[in-house]
């Protein structure tokens, strides 16, 4: 499979979704940033793209503040509470993520097709000078 590493991305990206999903934060939860360690960890492990590498610390940062006992009160941002302001950056960096992994998708696709035009051209171009060859020869 082409995009594996991809495709196992975008599941972890989805199971991490699911884990803040379940868990409310302003409490201190080391199960849920244990696991949300481990899963980020395999995403950069998969993915050698700096851009979500940063999107992954940005995404750990605002865990360990949400989910500590005390932290989250000093990311209060007025109407919101400091924790509705962490669950509020960690769903955007989740959505942009996302968006990244997407793209990168996209990207490989459209190179791997090129390659393949590229390919057949070449393949189709080699046939057609045999010929030519074969036709000069039969002369």
């Amino acid at each position: 499979m082409r995009n594996a590493d991809l495709g196992n991305a975008l599941h972890h990206l989805g199971v991490i979704q699911d884990l803040l999903a379940e868990h409310d934060g302003a409490a201190n939860r080391p199960n849920v940033l244990g696991a949300l360690q481990l899963l980020s960890g395999s995403i950069t492990r998969f993915i050698p793209d700096c851009l979500c590498h940063q999107k992954l610390g940005e995404l750990r940062t605002f865990a360990r503040a949400l989910y500590s006992d005390s932290e989250h009160r000093r990311w209060g941002r007025s109407p919101l509470t400091g924790s509705e302001h962490l669950r509020l950056q960690i769903l955007k960096t989740l959505n942009e993520l996302g968006a990244r992994m997407r793209a990168l998708y996209k990207i490989r696709s459209n190179r791997a097709g090129d390659n393949v035009v590229r390919l057949f051209g070449d393949e189709a171009q080699s046939r057609r000078q045999r010929a030519r060859a074969q036709r000069r020869s039969a002369r």
